[in-house]
């Protein structure tokens, strides 16, 4: 089983301030510091979640991936993304494909 996503947040300055709700998460992610421009993006380090991000120059960044697990399961998992971002206010939309592409869900915090 496995499940793709995509998220694009608003974060200028990259995404600071959520090293410890993403740590309480159990998500198997973390920050890194990118040193093209000095933004935090993340990186995955567990075995749920494979995730692709790059820094961006512009306001929005975007990040992309897959996830192993059913679709519940990974709508699931990135509703626990959501609250990472969320608690730090990040504007943010996240959508997540179900295993055979026939369905997905959209998580959505004040982004238009």
């Amino acid at each position: 089983m496995e499940c793709h996503f995509f998220f694009e947040i608003v974060a200028p300055k990259g995404l600071i301030g959520i090293e410890d709700a993403l740590s309480k998460s159990g998500l198997g992610l973390s920050i890194y510091l990118s040193h093209f421009n000095n933004k935090n993006i993340l990186k995955s380090d567990g075995e749920a979640i494979e995730l692709g991000m790059d820094t961006s120059t512009t306001d929005i960044m975007h990040g992309s991936g897959i996830i192993y697990r059913s679709f519940p399961e990974s709508v699931v998992l990135m509703g626990s993304l959501s609250k990472v971002f969320i608690s730090m206010d990040y504007r943010h939309k996240i959508g997540v494909d179900s295993e055979d592409g026939s369905e997905c869900k959209w998580i959505n915090y004040n982004y238009a």
